[in-house]
């Protein structure tokens, strides 16, 4: 590289950062997955960026179904049941590592196993499913599904 010239990779690293560092965590993963799409990078690699202690990481498309499905193959008869199955789906299907209480609640809400009596229940189960340790709380009102549950539920799907 000749003297003044900029190097056009370190440029367009700089941008990306730049852009993904204005975005919530979420969001960076959709861009990123998005752009690897695009660019037809291979499944098996993986795309790692490093946002202050946060790691991001996207190793190819996730599994495709609804939240409706994965109730469905995991016969929902209860609001806890429920919780699993919406933090099964943002966990595998939407390739989330960790996701919100928010987050975890609306998606059992789109599921058409939802019911109205569910909402005064959705803190209890909650509650139960960590004292159970089928999730982490990673922060206030941040979770993620362990590695073996994933693995027990992968299974059944």
């Amino acid at each position: 590289m000749v003297a003044g010239e900029t190097d056009p990779e370190l440029e367009a690293m700089s941008s990306v950062l730049a852009k993904l560092s204005a975005l919530d965590r979420e969001a960076q993963a959709r861009v990123l997955r998005w752009v690897s799409l695009r660019l037809g990078i291979d499944d098996s690699e993986q795309l790692t960026m490093t946002a202050g202690s946060a790691v991001l990481k996207f190793t190819g498309p996730q599994r495709e179904g609804t939240v409706t499905t994965v109730a469905a193959r995991l016969a929902v008869k209860s609001c806890r049941d429920l919780m699993v199955a919406a933090a099964i789906h943002l966990s595998l299907y939407q390739g989330k590592e960790r996701f919100s209480r928010t987050d975890w609640v609306a998606c059992a809400k789109e599921a058409k196993q939802w019911k109205v009596d569910y909402s005064v229940q959705t803190a209890t189960a909650i509650g139960r499913l960590l004292i159970a340790g089928f999730v982490n709380e990673t922060a206030k009102d941040v979770f993620s599904v362990p590695d073996d549950e994933l693995k027990n539920i992968e299974a059944r799907l």
